[in-house]
């Protein structure tokens, strides 16, 4: 990005702010199950577009807090013993508790952004975030002399 980017051009990113684990994976584990929805689909479109016969009843959503890798992941959990098969690979079979990994979500905080930006030539020229704490905009820049 910051390649493709003239001296007076700008970057917005939202940011997902790192906070508590109660709260990321409450979050992510929203009450509404909108997010376990999206994530189940998933299973029915591998087996529409790959011809996979993933059986989505079989599995179930959760989403966990990795504060190592500062990065919430979002799994399909395996409710017992499953078998799909997957063309080109052949048969995945899974044991209760077993899980795919769906999705990862990483959180930062201000000072990680900024070191983030300073590592590509960009500079922090902006931040916004919500009366929580949960979500930020970044306003990035060209870092003069980059």
């Amino acid at each position: 990005v910051r390649a493709a980017m003239g001296p007076h051009d700008r970057l917005l990113l939202g940011v997902d702010v790192r906070r508590d684990r109660g709260q990321l994976e409450a979050a992510y584990n929203d009450v509404g199950g909108v997010l376990a929805a999206y994530h189940e689909r998933a299973l029915a479109a591998l087996n529409r577009e790959l011809g996979t016969d993933f059986d989505p009843a079989r599995f179930h959503y959760r989403a966990v807090y990795d504060e190592e890798n500062r990065r919430v992941e979002m799994h399909l959990v395996a409710s017992g013993a499953v078998q799909a098969t997957v063309p080109g690979l052949g048969v995945l079979a899974f044991r209760r508790g077993d899980s795919i990994r769906a999705a990862v979500h990483c959180v930062y905080d201000r000072g990680r952004v900024t070191a983030m930006m300073d590592g590509v030539g960009l500079r922090l020229a902006g931040w916004a975030a919500d009366e929580g704490g949960t979500f930020a905009i970044a306003l990035a820049a060209p870092a003069v002399g980059a």
